[in-house]
């Protein structure tokens, strides 16, 4: 995973990085880690802007991730602040202790599912788990990757039929 991410963050054109793969991994958890500390004083400022953000900007061109940078740092950033970091800034506590319920119901409904059905509901829950876990140091602003693997999913089931 080490290597799979380094060459990965290398591999964007953009960035320019010095450090090796220990530390980038390190660099990288540290500045997540900052931001969410930033983030802590400003609950709620945003007011609900990245979940609206996050549900639409796919097809409005917004980045929520931006708009963490812009309402954190000030600046036009692709900005990550872990998994609590949006929620906090919309909503406050409050919001982040329901979004949190929230994913853990979803993934123990999905987890009961593939328990019981097998064969595609397994891909499903294997796949939407994995993109949860990612969500742990990016934030729950890829929501559209869920729809995506959902509604391609239902597509292609459909095309079978």
């Amino acid at each position: 995973m080490i290597v799979i991410g380094f060459i990965a963050v290398q591999s964007i054109e953009w960035q320019h990085w010095r450090l090796n793969a220990l530390e980038l991994i390190s660099y990288r958890a540290g500045f997540t880690l900052n931001i969410l500390n930033r983030t802590i004083p400003l609950a709620g400022s945003t007011q609900g802007e990245l979940f609206y953000y996050t549900l639409t900007g796919f097809f409005k061109s917004v980045d929520p991730r931006v708009l963490v940078g812009q309402a954190v740092l000030g600046e036009n950033h692709s900005i990550t602040s872990t998994i609590f970091g949006p929620a906090i800034l919309d909503f406050g506590w409050i919001g982040m202790s329901i979004q949190m319920f929230l994913i853990g119901f979803i993934l123990k409904m999905l987890h009961i599912i593939q328990k019981h059905v097998k064969s595609i509901a397994t891909a499903i829950y294997g796949i939407i788990l994995g993109q949860t876990l990612i969500w742990i140091e990016t934030g729950p602003t890829d929501i559209i990757v869920w729809f995506f693997l959902y509604f391609r999913n239902h597509y292609n089931n459909i095309l079978y039929l």
